[in-house]
């Protein structure tokens, strides 16, 4: 008995969890890419995952890396990142906040993630400075 009630509770937690190994390797690889080659490279990785988004043309794209680029230029050095909140919405819907920490300022970075067809995807993202 004492088994049963320990199997219960760990699948109770494991299905607690704010994000399953796709969504997890979905925002991982956004900040890998991030850290190691920058603004252009992560938000590239972003619109690459979703064939929808995709569809922006070349020059919305890079107006959105500019101005990021631009932006964290004047936040100073980058150092590093934690989560704010994880919401797992539905079986297809997830949210997910980070904190991007600079020496001057904080960003937050704002990650939607959908799954259509069994594969998890970005289906939106956003930045903004206003933590409050």
């Amino acid at each position: 008995m004492r088994n049963l009630i320990l199997f219960v509770i760990s699948l109770f937690i494991a299905s607690c969890s704010p994000l399953n190994n796709d969504q997890k390797e979905l925002i991982d690889n956004f900040f890998s890419n991030y850290e190691k080659t920058g603004t252009k490279s992560a938000i590239e990785y972003v619109y690459s995952s979703n064939t929808w988004m995709q569809t922006l043309e070349a020059n919305q794209k890079d107006s959105i890396v500019n101005v990021l680029r631009d932006l964290t230029k004047q936040l100073g050095k980058y150092e590093g990142h934690e989560l704010l909140r994880s919401e797992q919405i539905s079986k297809s819907l997830a949210i997910q906040s980070h904190l991007v920490k600079y020496d001057r300022q904080p960003l937050r970075f704002n990650f939607i993630l959908y799954k259509s067809s069994g594969k998890w995807r970005f289906q939106n993202f956003q930045y903004d400075s206003n933590i409050t």
